[in-house]
């Protein structure tokens, strides 16, 4: 998982560490109700506001501190702001394990590498998704699965 967030970090939010907004069986109901909805529809992951919005806050409760370890990183550079790194045309933000978890670079900003724990939180939002849309799709008398699905979005008549 990479992605860019530009330079703002008004745009930075789900990509670091925050409490969960509701419990897993909550989170997993919200996901296959999207995913039915989304389905009778013939819509396959939307990427719309509602899709990403549910996506971010159920992958950053796995995420690592980013925002905290960049504002501690300017702090002790004292030398730039999160917008404008001055002089430094390229760093990468590492967890405590050595892991890459961030890029930055004048040309493009900050990219999020998404670590371990938010790759398989992101595939197991993927799973219950696609499973629900499955089932929500396929009940409809379709054939198609999501899983055939080669796109981000899927589009189907019934």
């Amino acid at each position: 998982m990479l992605h860019s967030i530009n330079h703002s970090i008004t745009n930075f939010t789900g990509y670091t560490k925050t409490s969960p907004k509701m419990s897993e069986s909550a989170y997993e109901k919200a996901i296959q109700n999207l995913a039915a909805k989304e389905a009778t529809k013939g819509v396959f992951h939307s990427g719309k506001s509602e899709y990403m919005s549910l996506l971010k806050d159920y992958v950053s409760v796995a995420s690592p501190d980013r925002r905290s370890l960049i504002n501690y990183l300017l702090r002790n550079l004292r030398c730039c702001s999160f917008d404008d790194f001055g002089n430094i045309d390229y760093a990468e933000l590492k967890d405590e394990n050595g892991k890459t978890i961030g890029i930055y670079s004048q040309t493009y900003g900050w990219s999020i590498v998404g670590s371990s724990a938010e790759n398989a939180r992101e595939s197991h939002f993927c799973a219950i998704y696609n499973e629900a849309w499955n089932a929500t799709y396929n009940n409809k008398g379709n054939t198609s699965s999501a899983s055939s699905a080669s796109n981000s979005s899927f589009e189907a008549t019934v």
